[in-house]
């Protein structure tokens, strides 16, 4: 009911319903307002007046059938058809690619144009931009995960498109100068291209002091949405043009944190991690959403067995605590705090977090992983199968979300639509064992077929698969 309802929301932003109410409405007042004026002056009977009322009211349903059904263009006036960028063809349907009918766009990972050290830099940039577009409601952005298997393509933006089911596209590159005197300068080139033709819609050129790249995150965001025609609401607007931090050393280790964040569940990963974000919250003390990923670097040192002391869940919780009391609206600490609770089975408690955090989440496919994993551990197999699916939707390519969706077909007993699913995973993913070994799994309690099931872990041992990269709910 939920999907159906944003999908109907998100048509009535494309055709320009909304604006058309309000204009109308606007139009409809003035009026109102002149004949109550004019009317008496010029001698009219007062039944005129309540007659240009009641025909202004009678034309309101009448004019927003009319915007729902046609469209002003350069061409004229053309009827209004159905969102094209992202049907749910039926070849995207058998890549498993779930679409809801609304604008959706993948943000690529923008290109470094300067030494090889600096790409921790472009990559953060493309994420941070990424966040700020996921967090209007009228847009759905295609997940991290599956738009950093595109760094360095050679696709076309068509392909692109036709494997995440989004209708644009937004590419960019980055320059860093760093400066011996004075402030170091940075450089970001985005555009924004409609699959369809390829064509580029916008772009623009920034050059700005390093200072000014929280302004540019917000106006390349501002710019893309305005481009698409998405509306903003005064709650997202304010988000766009919210500022992490003052401190640009502060930053600058979050976005050294970030990519080390990023690159896998290893212990020395997570620990380079957390002494980068340690030192982003040195600089800055107030710096919120850096204390957020503190907490969640602590909480995964526990989950993941590196230490299970109570020492460290103490200080993931004292991170997101300082977090919450320096931004207690941040999505990014709620969910942090979800995760905290999630690692210790504390369900009543996370989905109380992930309610508040799912207004500025809802683009982020790790908060409906997380929400499905709450359900799923409760029993409740089929609402944590949608919320999985709607994790899927987000980040099409992200082999976890489609494990999780087998391994609840497969507990459901639904064994052809997990074996689909597995095997997804495995084109995706063909070198990690956990997948075939689920699949082995599926055929020994689905038809005892044991031949089958050596074949599958024969194939993974050819494929070279070696052990599990994931577990069917990881955190993060």
């Amino acid at each position: 009911m939920g999907s159906r309802l944003r999908t109907f929301l998100a048509e009535l932003k494309r055709r320009r319903v909304y604006r058309v109410a309000v204009v109308y409405a606007a139009v409809a007042f003035v009026i109102w307002q002149a004949a109550e004026i004019a009317f008496p002056a010029l001698n009219l009977p007062p039944w005129t007046l309540t007659f240009a009322v009641v025909l202004t009211l009678v034309g309101f349903p009448i004019a927003v059938a009319l915007a729902w059904a046609f469209d002003i263009t350069a061409e004229g006036v053309k009827r209004t058809g159905p969102t094209v960028g992202a049907p749910a063809t039926p070849e995207l349907r058998a890549r498993g690619v779930e679409t809801d009918g609304g604008k959706r766009l993948v943000v690529l990972p923008f290109e470094n144009l300067g030494p090889a050290e600096d790409e921790y830099f472009a990559d953060g940039i493309t994420e941070e931009i990424t966040s700020r577009l996921g967090e209007l409601s009228g847009l759905g952005v295609i997940g991290r995960t599956s738009a950093i298997q595109y760094k360095k393509t050679h696709k076309r933006i068509s392909e692109i498109g036709a494997e995440l089911a989004v209708e644009y596209v937004l590419e960019g590159t980055v320059r860093w100068e760093k400066a011996t005197e004075g402030e170091s300068r940075v450089r970001v080139t985005p555009q924004l291209i409609r699959v369809t033709d390829e064509t580029h819609l916008w772009t623009k050129r920034y050059d700005a002091v390093l200072s000014g790249i929280f302004a540019i995150q917000s106006d390349i965001a501002e710019q893309v949405a305005d481009a698409l025609e998405v509306s903003l609401l005064g709650s997202e607007r304010r988000a766009l043009e919210a500022q992490p931090t003052e401190n640009l050393e502060a930053y600058d280790y979050y976005l050294r944190g970030t990519d080390y964040f990023r690159r896998g569940m290893h212990e020395r990963d997570i620990r380079l991690a957390l002494q980068m974000f340690e030192k982003a919250v040195e600089f800055d003390p107030r710096f919120a959403t850096a204390y957020a990923r503190i907490s969640v670097a602590h909480t995964l040192m526990w989950h993941l067995t590196f230490d299970r002391s109570e020492e460290r869940l103490e200080m993931a919780k004292a991170a997101v605590d300082r977090a919450l009391e320096l931004d207690p609206e941040l999505g990014e600490a709620h969910l942090s705090l979800a995760v905290y609770h999630i690692s210790q089975f504390h369900h009543e408690r996370a989905e109380e977090e992930l309610r508040i955090a799912r207004t500025s989440q809802a683009n982020n496919s790790e908060f409906w992983r997380m929400l499905g994993a709450v359900k799923w551990w409760r029993g409740q197999f089929r609402e944590a199968l949608e919320d999985m699916h709607e994790a899927h939707r987000v980040d099409p390519r992200y082999a976890v979300h489609l494990f999780n969706i087998g391994a609840i077909h497969r507990q459901l007993r639904e064994y052809p639509e997990a074996e689909r699913y597995y095997e997804r995973v495995i084109g995706l993913s063909p070198d990690d064992a956990l997948s075939y070994s689920e699949l082995a799994l599926l055929y020994l309690a689905w038809k005892g077929d044991t031949g089958k099931a050596r074949e599958t872990l024969d194939i993974a041992s050819k494929a070279g698969a070696a052990s599990g990269w994931f577990t069917p709910i990881l955190l993060v």
